[in-house]
């Protein structure tokens, strides 16, 4: 694994005060994917990681409630690593809805790059109808969740909360170790923690409190960034 500092996308400050931002990344070969996972870092791309507050959900200590297992029964998943034409253009659909009712107008991720920064998907049916999907990334034994979304046409269903019991059923079911959720940073990134099983990194090790992610989390939401990312 090789550290690598961007100052090219790096600002300071050293007039009236000492500031300094700098972008960390990590080259990962494959054979290093586990140690990765397991010290903080999250994939970028094939090659290119970046550390951040992980979260996961160790599978094994997942329990869920029967609650969540009525609610789930409601609907089908279907597991699969190619894409016909249909339901490319399906998802696409879905995205776009998806996109539209989060407010979010400038996503990371195009539908394409979703598609290539993966190496499987899970997609889901209610009523015959295909209702949303969720690509991953089957890294060391391990899922990697990369983007998740639905069509939100009946609410009630809350596709949202059963995507990580699904991911973690179907982990189970292939006997892998964790379903790694990425980052977990301000209030948006709590129902990580609603789950059995869940654990953050603090930059040291795996933490099972779940009070103290809270907290951070709420934290972050105080934080007040003004920065023109255009600049770089």
């Amino acid at each position: 694994m090789q550290i690598i500092y961007d100052h090219t996308h790096g600002f300071g400050k050293m007039r009236n005060q000492v500031y300094i931002y700098v972008p960390i990344g990590a080259l990962v070969k494959e054979n290093e994917h586990r140690q990765a996972l397991e010290t903080g870092w999250c994939p970028l791309d094939k090659n290119l990681w970046f550390q951040t507050r992980s979260t996961r959900i160790n599978v094994c200590r997942y329990n869920p409630d029967k609650k969540l297992i009525k609610k789930a029964n409601k609907i089908k998943y279907f597991f699969d690593i190619s894409i016909n034409d249909y339901k490319k253009q399906k998802f696409l659909e879905i995205y776009k809805k998806y996109l539209t009712y989060k407010n979010f107008h400038n996503s990371d991720l195009t539908f394409e790059d979703i598609i290539k920064n993966s190496n499987g998907h899970l997609y889901y049916v209610y009523e015959s109808n295909i209702i949303g999907f969720c690509f991953f990334k089957v890294l060391a034994n391990s899922i990697f969740a990369v983007e998740f979304a639905w069509d939100y046409e009946n609410k009630s269903i809350s596709l949202g909360k059963l995507n990580i019991h699904f991911l973690c059923m179907y982990a189970k079911m292939k006997k892998y170790d964790n379903v790694y959720l990425s980052s977990g940073y301000e209030s948006c990134s709590l129902y990580k923690s609603d789950y059995s099983g869940f654990q953050w990194w603090t930059g040291i090790t795996w933490s099972d409190d779940v009070e103290h992610y809270h907290r951070l989390c709420y934290s972050d939401d105080e934080v007040k960034i003004k920065f023109n990312w255009e600049t770089l």
